[in-house]
Formats: structure tokens, C-alpha cells, sequence
């Protein structure tokens, strides 16, 4: 089963909660100059620390997070102050995306595989489907730690991955190894829980 875990950052007290996270993601926060991708990037070791009890994660070389004894399988994303963390017994991955007016489908062309950009060409809504297959293609390679440089060559339809909304934002979830089944999703609306 894989736990999701979905919060808004924009409310939290930012330098009580920055007390509360490691030094790998306050060196992290001090890159970001957005304020609202800060409190996302924040708000996603919050809700590690929620959902697992820690923070003493590694980072390999290509970015991906992961607890150096193997007890359990992490990931996160975030959208402006919105963040998301999956956890789960096998290799996992997610992201989330707000979905904008317009759909930039010049991206598209450059990394989705033909049989992708031809379904959303001839989609009643690709702006929608557009969303759908970014989060997970997205998905997908951080379950595999990848890196984004593979995104051109995945083909969503060889991994396990689903797409579902919450409110105005697209999650892509993948879990390799097995079928994602169940979800058990938690929804905080005050992440300060985590601090």
C-alpha cells in the first residue's frame, strides 16, 4: 500500500518550522527564491517527517532522496507552497502540478514518446491530459532515480503509474515492482503538526 501525505505550507510559520527540518533541505530552501517553493520544499520534509517519524535522509547523485537502512521508500514533490510525500514498501515516486490555462505543448513535442503527443493532439481536453501524462511521466522516473533526463525515452505505459486530482492539482504516482492498489491519502491543513 502506499501512504500519501498532501499539505499547504502557506500558513505555517516558516522559521519555527525551518527549526525542524535538516541541513541538507535548509541549505535547499536558502537556493529557492520563491517564497511559495520555498514553503513547498519545506512543507515536503514536514510531511516526511509525519508520515515516517525522521528526517535523516541521504540524497545520491542524481537527487533522490532515500534512508540509508531501506526501512521504507520515499517521495516528494511540491507546486508552489503545496507538497506531497508518498511512502511505501517498493520503490516510489510522485509529483504534483497545478494545472495552468494554457498547456505548453512546445514541451511536449520535445519530451513526450509519439504515441503520448499524438493521444494529447487528439484530446478533447489536452490541456488537461497534458497535466495528466507530465505528472506521470514525472512520477515514474523518481521511482526509478533517474533524474529527468530520461523523460523524453519513458513511456508511461511500461510502469505501474496513476494519475488523480486533489482540488486543482494533478498527482502522478508510480510504484515500481508491483500494482499501486490502495492509497491511503492524508490531507493536513495545518503542517505545523509536523513541528
Amino acid at each position: 500500500m502506499v501512504r500519501l501525505y498532501i499539505a499547504s505550507a502557506s500558513e505555517a510559520d516558516y522559521d519555527a518550522a525551518l527549526c525542524a527540518v535538516s541541513q541538507y533541505r535548509r541549505d535547499k530552501l536558502r537556493r529557492i527564491k520563491s517564497d511559495g517553493n520555498r514553503r513547498g520544499s519545506l512543507a515536503a520534509e514536514l510531511l516526511l517527517k509525519l508520515a515516517c517519524g525522521r528526517t535523516d535522509y541521504c540524497v545520491d547523485d542524481r537527487g533522490k532522496p532515500y534512508f540509508a537502512d531501506g526501512s521504507v521508500c520515499f517521495s516528494l514533490s511540491h507546486c508552489g507552497d503545496t507538497a506531497i510525500c508518498a511512502v511505501a514498501d517498493a520503490p516510489v515516486g510522485v509529483d504534483i502540478e497545478r494545472e495552468r490555462s494554457t498547456a505548453p505543448l512546445g514541451v511536449a513535442r520535445r519530451f513526450f514518446m509519439p504515441e503520448e503527443y499524438e493521444r494529447l493532439m487528439g484530446a478533447d481536453d489536452p490541456n488537461s491530459l497534458f497535466y495528466e501524462l507530465w505528472v506521470r511521466k514525472e512520477a515514474a522516473l523518481k521511482a526509478l532515480g533517474t533524474g529527468l533526463s530520461g523523460l523524453s525515452r519513458l513511456s508511461i505505459n511500461e510502469y505501474n503509474t496513476v494519475h488523480m486530482m486533489h482540488g486543482e492539482y494533478h498527482i502522478g504516482l508510480c510504484l515500481l515492482g508491483e500494482a499501486i492498489g490502495d492509497t491511503d491519502i492524508h490531507v493536513f491543513t495545518d503542517i505545523s503538526q509536523a513541528f
